[in-house]
């Protein structure tokens, strides 16, 4: 049994990962989770998820992305609405480069939030929190948001 914050899992068969670019020092191994929901993620926080590969939703890559569903929305069921962050910059209508003034602990590198890739992520994918977005940052990302639809 591994505890990581906000969550204890029970992580069945698979190859080891480490993800100490995002501060997780924890050995954690791939494969089917069993989570327990211990604490609520907010509106802004900048996540650690198992995100699918597009091409084959079996396989997960760890990846940080940002909960833009509110506290309403949050508390409905285990579903978070969530945008991706990326280091690949494409500098769209739809981007917001995050960059060490946005957030509370900087990512470490410079990346890009993808305004326009709401994805729904179910509780027992986000692993853990790794920092929050400044609220000048988040009402910028959710406009962005709202200009794509």
């Amino acid at each position: 049994m591994i505890s990581l914050p906000k969550m204890h899992l029970i992580i069945q068969d698979g190859p080891r990962i480490r993800l100490k670019k995002y501060g997780i020092h924890q050995k954690m191994t791939t494969g089917t989770i069993f989570s327990k929901r211990m604490d609520m993620y907010k509106q802004g926080d900048i996540v650690i998820v198992r995100y699918p590969f597009s091409d084959n939703p079996k396989k997960l890559k760890m990846r940080p992305a940002v909960i833009v569903s509110n506290e309403k929305s949050n508390n409905l069921d285990n579903d978070y609405l969530i945008c991706p962050i990326t280091s690949s910059i494409r500098s769209t209508s739809f981007s917001f480069l995050l960059n060490e003034d946005h957030s509370l602990k900087p990512l470490p590198e410079v990346c890009e939030i993808r305004c326009n890739k709401v994805v729904t992520m179910r509780d027992h994918l986000i692993i853990n929190k790794f920092s929050e977005l400044k609220n000048s940052s988040l009402d910028e990302v959710l406009k962005k948001i709202k200009s794509s639809f």
